[in-house]
């Protein structure tokens, strides 16, 4: 048999002999028992003291119509809310339960289903308390990267000591295996993290929306700049700015990118005068960008400067026990 679960309830119903019959009957069975006559002092128990049910009574006077009753019940979420009502219409019921009313109760009531349905949102409650401090565990210790292997425990450990520094960072992995993820964890543990974080594709452009794209442009230098546009790079000054598929960008551009990587400036599509910008670069790529250094489709200067340290994301085959997480 499971063992019985307590809590603390608020109980809120305009008659005193219920509010003292029943919440002595409910201490009786563990629980701490707050009570209120009345909507308002409700609200301000609630706010006063954190709760785990509410056993709400809709026909408190002086309203007329107990579906009035029924717009408080959003006011005490996420704490599950059990009406109880001398009206046992089942328009109410239904009605109160698309409110977000956990469950419904007709006076008189009978102590024993009292009984099993606090039981049950109280199990409720629990279960629903456990989660949201899972998830928020899990946002901040997780990183974002769902799983438990050793690969992924790993990266975890390695983004945790490189998001701080400011050193640039190339992630390396096959396609569809989180990359943007890993360069969003970084951006989130370092010292950046209140800035932008905007990534590009480049892949996607040709070479001279993707020079426009990053940085930015003036008024009449090409058919349709209508007024000046600022680039990525600018719009992430102090943040981050990730490169997707660095191994796509054309050669023309990795020229220009190279100058920004070693200065920290660069010109806009048709200026003359050099900006600055104060960026962190993170690239990604599911290439081998040595082989193409090799072949010559690459800069070597440009790699060197994007692998200041090499991230590898794991492929599913080097991590199958956390297929089940993915899936779910």
């Amino acid at each position: 048999m499971t063992a019985p679960v307590s809590g603390t309830i608020l109980l809120v119903d305009d008659e005193a002999a219920f509010l003292r019959l029943g919440g002595a009957w409910l201490r009786g069975l563990g629980h701490n028992v707050i009570t209120a006559e009345s909507e308002t002092e409700a609200l301000s128990r609630f706010a006063e003291q954190s709760c785990d049910l509410v056993l709400l009574d809709l026909s408190m006077p002086p309203r007329m119509d107990p579906l009035a009753g029924i717009a408080l019940i959003p006011r005490f979420a996420p704490v599950p809310v059990v009406v109880l009502t001398g009206h046992a219409a089942h328009e109410l019921a239904l009605r109160a339960t698309e409110a977000g009313a956990w469950d419904f109760i007709a006076k008189p009531i009978e102590p024993d289903m009292l009984r099993f349905v606090v039981e049950r949102a109280l199990r409720k409650a629990a279960l629903e308390r456990e989660v949201r401090q899972w998830r928020a565990q899990a946002a901040t210790d997780d990183l974002g990267l769902v799983g438990r292997s050793a690969a992924i425990i790993r990266l975890r450990g390695l983004i945790r000591r490189l998001g701080p520094t400011e050193v640039s960072v190339l992630v390396l992995g096959p396609t569809g295996t989180g990359k943007e993820l890993v360069a969003r964890a970084l951006h989130e543990c370092s010292k950046r993290a209140a800035a932008p974080f905007v990534a590009i594709h480049c892949g996607a452009l040709p070479a001279e929306l993707l020079e426009s794209e990053l940085f930015g442009h003036l008024k009449g230098s090409f058919t349709g700049a209508h007024r000046d546009q600022p680039g990525l790079i600018a719009t992430a000054n102090r943040g981050t700015l990730f490169l997707d598929e660095v191994g796509e960008m054309p050669p023309a551009m990795q020229v220009k990118l190279l100058r920004f990587l070693q200065d920290g400036t660069y010109l806009p599509v048709g200026g003359r005068a050099a900006k600055q910008a104060d960026v962190r670069i993170i690239a990604a790529t599911h290439r081998n960008l040595e082989a193409m250094v090799a072949e010559g489709s690459f800069r070597e200067d440009l790699f060197y400067r994007l692998k200041g340290m090499i991230l590898r994301t794991p492929a599913l085959a080097e991590r199958a026990e956390d297929l089940p997480l993915l899936a779910a």
